[in-house]
């Protein structure tokens, strides 16, 4: 993961640095609103972002699900950012079932990076 990020980001207090995937940099952020998972792959007004898409991934926006799925993956990795997604995420589970099924996939790729880093 690297240090800083390459591209500056705007001043949102809530937003904490997750590293680089690719082309991106990758935020999480508990935002003024609700939260979220950004990649950001420029200084500029570019970047995407949004819980959904790192879960549905390729499903939803093709080609730019991937980073996001990272950015989520490393995210539920923290303990107390995988509250805020987990809380998130139940509030949408009766309306939209099939993104609670895509979830606990994400899960199961977490939970086993979780054990990878902890036996290497």
């Amino acid at each position: 993961m690297s240090i800083a990020p390459r591209y500056k980001h705007d001043d949102c207090t809530a937003c904490q640095y997750l590293g680089q995937y690719d082309k991106y940099d990758l935020y999480f952020c508990s935002g003024k609103i609700e939260v979220t998972v950004i990649a950001r792959w420029d200084s500029g007004p570019d970047y995407t972002s949004g819980i959904v898409f790192g879960i549905m991934r390729d499903e939803i926006r093709p080609g730019v699900g991937h980073p996001l799925r990272e950015c989520l993956i490393r995210a539920l990795m923290v303990p107390e950012y995988r509250n805020e997604i987990n809380e998130h995420v139940i509030r949408y589970e009766s309306e939209f079932p099939e993104r609670i099924a895509a979830y606990r996939e994400v899960l199961k790729i977490v939970d086993a990076r979780m054990k990878e880093s902890v036996s290497a």
